[in-house]
């Protein structure tokens, strides 16, 4: 297969023996097409890559005053009336033009590799400046036999990976308070678990150091809320998980001060015993956006 760039229109061209994927359109007798001073034929519709599209072709253009006259290959959204309010399609198209000596195909595409995007009153992509009038009619060439010729498209819609979520944060989920009596603080051990509750579809612990964490350095109470099972979030998540002996938990080392704790006029304490209540105010979720 023979590939040239036009830097001057942008085009990639090369040849191949496959037909056009999606579409064909045969025009016969050209030269009476040409004499006839048609601006534009455009197609009959046909399904591509998921859409509905026309074939426009232009025979006669001439884009500069004064200078040559040119072929150009138009690919027109069709259903566009029928897709949903906001709708963009995007789409890789290679126009052809058949060599009927050689029995193959000039392909043209743009030589950026972008996908072309219609939307809204963009509904069609013209290919300018495809072919000169004169180069198609070139006798050495093939495409104009017995006085006819063929073009063709074929479409293809570029493939994406998943690029976003959508968050959604709730206020005061459901029964989003728990409550944890510890009967004797001065009995309690240098780090402890609450036992695990669900609020909004996770199973959380508290974790308090009575005498302080190492940051605290037993002036403070310190206390931590967990994710408890992190094995329920998605791959590439990272959350606030307590698994003992390791643990990463979401809290206060300074959460209150000792003195206070233990100042029987404040009343945190009674016959030895404490306890402590957790709140969970605001919760986020995720969906990923297909």
């Amino acid at each position: 297969m023979l590939v040239s760039v036009c830097c001057r229109t942008g085009f990639v061209t090369s040849t191949r023996e496959a037909p056009p994927a999606h579409y064909s359109l045969k025009v016969e007798p050209f030269s009476l097409f040409l004499d006839s001073k048609n601006d534009e034929y455009e197609s009959g519709v046909f399904e591509g890559a998921g859409n509905k599209w026309k074939l426009c072709f232009y025979p006669n253009r001439q884009l500069r005053n004064g200078g040559a006259k040119y072929i150009s290959l138009g690919l027109e959204i069709a259903d566009a009336d029928l897709l949903p309010f906001g709708w963009q399609v995007l789409v890789h198209c290679k126009m052809f033009v058949f060599d009927q000596n050689a029995v193959n195909y000039t392909v043209f595409e743009e030589a950026n590799s972008n996908p072309r995007t219609f939307f809204g009153m963009n509904r069609e992509f013209v290919f300018d400046e495809l072919m000169t009038v004169e180069a198609l009619m070139d006798d050495t060439k093939g495409y104009i036999a017995n006085d006819s010729c063929i073009f063709g498209v074929k479409i293809a819609v570029p493939r994406f990976a998943i690029r976003g979520e959508s968050l959604l944060l709730t206020k005061d989920p459901e029964n989003n308070i728990f409550t944890w009596r510890i009967p004797s603080l001065n009995d309690a051990g240098k780090e402890n678990f609450s036992d695990e509750f669900e609020i909004g579809g996770h199973n959380w612990m508290l974790s308090m150091y009575p005498r302080g964490d190492q940051k605290a350095k037993k002036n403070y109470l310190s206390l931590f809320l967990c994710l408890a099972n992190t094995q329920s979030l998605p791959l590439g998540r990272e959350g606030h998980e307590c698994v003992y002996p390791k643990v990463t938990k979401l809290g206060f080392s300074d959460f209150i001060q000792l003195g206070e704790v233990y100042d029987e006029s404040k009343g945190f304490l009674f016959n030895g015993s404490v306890i402590i209540e957790g709140e969970i105010t605001v919760m986020s979720s995720f969906n990923y956006l297909e």
